[in-house]
């Protein structure tokens, strides 16, 4: 039996006894995690059979639907989609904070609370779009990974989980087109470093000095670079992979 392993509950912070939890998924001969990170957390706390890592989520196209044009030129519109509300994204509500800021931040999703932020504002919220089409909306040059309540570090339940799984909103920005921003603590962000696909970044304090150093054409390779991982995702590459090496690992031919 393999399992696909989508949430960890212990991970999330929804449940104290890993012990128990883990006895439910030994009863697998082997597990598709998200990354090595979470294949070690396995390892550590008693998972006895096979593990492989998935590295990144595939996110299909709706039929008939073609992959949006990649972003021209460079600049500092950033994309972030997801939770609004401040159980799990309150670091937004103090961006307008920092110093020196020379970026926007587009919202998608639910739960924006308009009345918590200053008039103007580096928030532009855009409305919730079907999860289908969502991509055909994300227009600008990054897509944001960061979660929790706290602009130095993702801190919290959620900051802990991203240190472990692969977010959905990362996949879903590749295939808009958008290089990556995420916390350089967070699971994905050593795909980021090795693909090139965005920046890592240790606090959201640093972004804006991080964007006024950025080049066109070191924009234009991590764009470059997006396109051929964006392709991949959509084509549902990095499922097959994983699991043609969990076959592998069983002993098991491809049907």
């Amino acid at each position: 039996m393999i399992l696909i392993v989508h949430d960890v509950k212990t991970l999330m912070g929804k449940n104290r006894d890993a012990k128990k939890e883990m006895k439910r998924f030994n009863k697998a001969d082997l597990l598709i995690l998200h990354n090595p990170v979470m294949i070690q957390w396995f390892a550590d706390h008693g998972y006895n059979g096979k593990m492989v890592p998935l590295e990144l989520f595939d996110y299909l196209l709706a039929p008939g639907q073609e992959l949006p044009p990649m972003p021209q030129g460079i600049g500092n519109e950033i994309v972030f989609a997801g939770g609004l509300g401040m159980e799990k994204s309150a670091f937004l509500y103090k961006l307008d904070e920092l110093p020196g800021l020379n970026f926007s931040l587009k919202l998608f999703g639910n739960g924006f609370q308009r009345d918590k932020v200053p008039d103007p504002t580096v928030l532009d919220y855009q409305g919730t779009f079907p999860p289908d089409r969502v991509m055909e909306h994300l227009k600008g040059y990054f897509g944001l990974v960061w979660n929790g309540n706290a602009i130095r570090e993702c801190d919290g339940d959620f900051g802990k989980y991203i240190q472990f799984n692969n977010p959905h909103k990362t996949s879903l920005y590749l295939l808009a087109g958008l290089p990556i921003i995420i916390w350089d603590k967070a699971a994905v962000a050593r795909v980021v470093e090795q693909e090139k696909i965005g920046i890592p970044i240790s606090s959201l304090k640093e972004l804006s000095q991080k964007l006024a150093g950025l080049d066109a054409e070191t924009y234009e390779r991590m764009v470059a670079n997006v396109e051929g991982i964006r392709r991949k995702i959509a084509q549902g590459h990095y499922l097959h992979q994983a699991i043609d090496r969990a076959l592998s690992e069983l002993s098991v031919p491809r049907p």
